[in-house]
């Protein structure tokens, strides 16, 4: 697998979108916002976590790249060790677990994830509680919602 963030654009164009959410549909009330940023205050580490597991269980079936996506120039953390595009999947887990940490919980950049089924799948996770998926391969789609599950988390399609 080459050109990673070519292959992600074009997913992110043609393909399903889902995203991945602690609450098992849209939410339209008023005081949403106020429970997100409590939950936001609370609770995101532990959604980190549950990704993180969610991300390596999916890996554990299907070749993967990753990659992180631009930085602020401002920020110089553990992301910064690394090139726009890079693959890091040949990184210890500890260290991708990290970083990937490090997007969600701090919001900078984010983890393009690219998995090779039938057709290709990309996990993209940003700062904070957005993590969405790409992806036409009912397979994969059906594998992440059974982990979603397992991790109290829900897959819901845009």
């Amino acid at each position: 697998m080459t050109d990673i963030l070519g292959k992600v654009e074009q997913l992110q164009k043609s393909s399903n979108e889902y995203f991945i959410d602690y609450l098992p549909k849209p939410v339209t009330s008023k005081d949403y916002f106020e429970f997100e940023e409590y939950f936001m205050n609370t609770f995101l580490q532990s959604f980190s976590e549950k990704v993180i597991r969610l991300v390596f269980k999916v890996m554990c079936y299907y070749e993967a790249e990753l990659c992180l996506t631009e930085l602020p120039c401002e920020y110089f953390g553990l992301l910064s060790n690394y090139d726009v595009g890079e693959n890091i999947r040949k990184l210890p887990l500890t260290e991708i677990s990290s970083i990937i940490n490090e997007v969600i919980v701090k919001d900078k950049s984010s983890v393009q994830i690219l998995l090779k089924a039938d057709d290709y799948c990309n996990i993209c996770i940003s700062g904070g509680f957005s993590v969405s998926v790409y992806s036409t391969c009912s397979d994969i789609i059906d594998l992440i919602s059974i982990f979603a599950t397992q991790e109290n988390l829900f897959l819901i399609r845009k």
